[in-house]
């Protein structure tokens, strides 16, 4: 097996969106068994955490403040973390650097990898728009 730091990165994007598309597989037919739960994007998380904190929220039937629960600046730092930046403040656009890097032929890889069908049911079919 090759070390992964020498793949090129053609085989590391396939190799990921195999991971991405069994990974949302199994959820979403373990969702579809149970009859329920609740789907929320990381995107959407970061764009609006109280929003989509709030749908968990509901879902769970707890009766919290989403805002109490959010990370604040003067939160401590959690243990075991090792960049500050990473907890607070949440990075809205986390992601958009790394799709500025993909090229067509990469989106491509990424597209026919996971499929047409399980993007459109996971809300990325029109995720490739950077903004």
């Amino acid at each position: 097996s090759k070390n992964l730091r020498e793949m090129p990165l053609d085989l590391k994007l396939k190799l990921a969106a195999e991971h991405w598309r069994n990974t949302f597989e199994t959820a979403l037919r373990d969702l579809n068994d149970l009859n329920k739960g609740v789907i929320i994007k990381s995107e959407d998380f970061t764009k609006n955490p109280e929003k989509e904190l709030k749908k968990i929220l509901d879902y769970c039937e707890l009766d919290a403040n989403p805002k109490d629960l959010l990370p604040k600046p003067t939160d401590k730092f959690p243990l075991g973390s090792l960049d500050k930046s990473k907890w607070y403040p949440i990075r809205k656009d986390v992601n958009s650097k790394y799709l500025k890097q993909l090229s067509k032929e990469h989106r491509d890889i990424i597209t026919k990898t996971i499929g047409k069908d399980l993007l459109k049911k996971t809300g990325y079919l029109n995720g490739w728009t950077i903004k």
